[in-house]
């Protein structure tokens, strides 16, 4: 079930979010290389060996709207649907 709710954001978010058309120069800061979306400010991680933005893993997907909708927990903690 929660694999059908992230391919429903992610066809949201292709349709009507981001297309990261802009991106910023290389950044290497603390040994972390990437480049950023200076339209939403998502970060890219980018390879020195292949000079070119890494493919996102099989790992589990961050839609871009995991931190915008938070909810009210029982005891009145913030929490992030995505966490």
């Amino acid at each position: 079930m929660t694999y059908l709710i992230a391919a429903f954001i992610a066809v949201f978010n292709f349709m009507f979010g981001c297309h990261h058309s802009n991106l910023s120069r290389v950044f290497t800061i603390a040994g972390r290389t990437y480049c950023v979306c200076c339209d939403c400010g998502r970060e890219f991680k980018y390879s020195l060996d292949t000079m070119s933005i890494q493919k996102p893993g099989l790992g589990r997907p961050k839609p871009a709207l995991c931190n915008v909708i938070p909810f009210q927990s029982a005891h009145d903690e913030v929490k992030h649907s995505c966490a």
